[in-house]
């Protein structure tokens, strides 16, 4: 395989998985949406790939361009922050205020969210990319496993001595919360360092993909029925396998060939995958008024599907015509 195509397989893979991320985060927020409330699922899998893809890129990214750290990190805010900051003006505002939850005692607090956002998320990657910087720069995979060791043995920690296991998702300790993911993010480097050794092998990466997400959903299913709460870090631990093997499968023949090679099919994905931060940000407050509307299943989700994408473009327009462009024309200026 040629230098070229190499590169566009890498881009079609994570195009696919950013497209495939943003659709399992999006669907685990309609639980009120659909008939069956159980069909809104798949948050966790979504979330573990946004954060493997990114710290993915990263890698690849850093790897390619070296940079200091001061423009590295400055480059991260300027993806991210003006986002938010059109998110914030645009529908977070008019929200508080349609809500009355906008007076003297919060509009510190929401004038706060241009600095810190309001978006969990975005919260942890911010950190994570302060951590992560001095791990690429320095890489070895020596440094990848000691580290994964060490936050396995806090997340032990913290799972035996600090959470209620009675309760429904671990994930509300936001301690264990930053270690998991932040373990997660690392196994995204440790990826991406090796990501020319990671070929598709046929059915059988099919069948551990589809046993990763059937053993997820059978545990789910236990805690349903009250049991087997006290063993929720095998969902966490199993977003592992699941994020290897969709990897995998994302190189076959059937996602590069059938999927990435059509031209509808592929410039949907491509659009999606290159507006995931604004869909993320914005189709949280979508539902929010789609189901005021109390609209008929499939109706409702066709309709939300829609709202979310004509604002996320717009967002993204608004992004990059006042802060991208006048990004270049100040470098163009000197």
């Amino acid at each position: 395989m040629h230098s070229t195509e190499v590169k566009d397989s890498v881009k079609n893979d994570t195009n696919f998985l950013r497209f495939v991320a943003i659709a399992l985060i999006i669907n685990s927020h309609l639980d009120d949406y659909y008939p069956i409330r159980y069909f809104g699922t798949g948050g966790a899998m979504g979330n573990a790939l946004f954060f493997v893809l990114s710290s993915f890129g990263l890698f690849l990214s850093e790897k390619k361009n070296p940079k200091p750290f001061t423009a590295w990190y400055t480059q991260r805010i300027k993806r991210i922050y003006p986002a938010v900051w059109i998110v914030l003006v645009i529908l977070t505002l008019p929200y508080k205020l349609y809500m009355n939850a906008l007076d003297t005692n919060n509009i510190l607090t929401f004038l706060g969210y241009f600095f810190y956002p309001p978006f969990w998320f975005l919260q942890l990657l911010m950190i994570f990319y302060l951590l992560i910087f001095p791990i690429i720069k320095r890489y070895s995979s020596k440094i990848i496993y000691y580290l994964l060791i060490t936050l396995f043995v806090l997340y032990a920690f913290v799972y035996l001595n600090y959470l209620d296991l009675s309760i429904w998702s671990i994930e509300e300790n936001i301690f264990l919360k930053c270690i998991f993911y932040f373990m997660i993010f690392l196994f995204g480097v440790y990826l991406a360092d090796r990501q020319n050794k990671i070929r598709y092998s046929g059915l059988q990466d099919w069948g551990l993909l589809f046993l990763s997400v059937f053993l997820i959903y059978g545990h789910k299913f236990l805690m349903l029925k009250n049991m087997a709460y006290s063993f929720q870090f095998v969902q966490q631990f199993l977003l592992l396998p699941f994020i290897y093997y969709f990897f995998k499968i994302s190189r076959s023949g059937f996602i590069q060939n059938c999927i990435m090679r059509l031209p509808i099919i592929s410039r949907i994905v491509n659009y999606i995958s290159d507006m995931t931060l604004e869909l993320y940000l914005v189709h949280l407050y979508a539902l929010i008024f789609i189901l005021k509307l109390n609209l008929l299943f499939p109706v409702n989700i066709i309709l939300l599907l829609i709202v979310t994408l004509i604002i996320s473009a717009f967002v993204k327009f608004l992004h990059l015509k006042f802060f991208v462009k006048n990004i270049a024309q100040n470098i163009i200026q000197r």
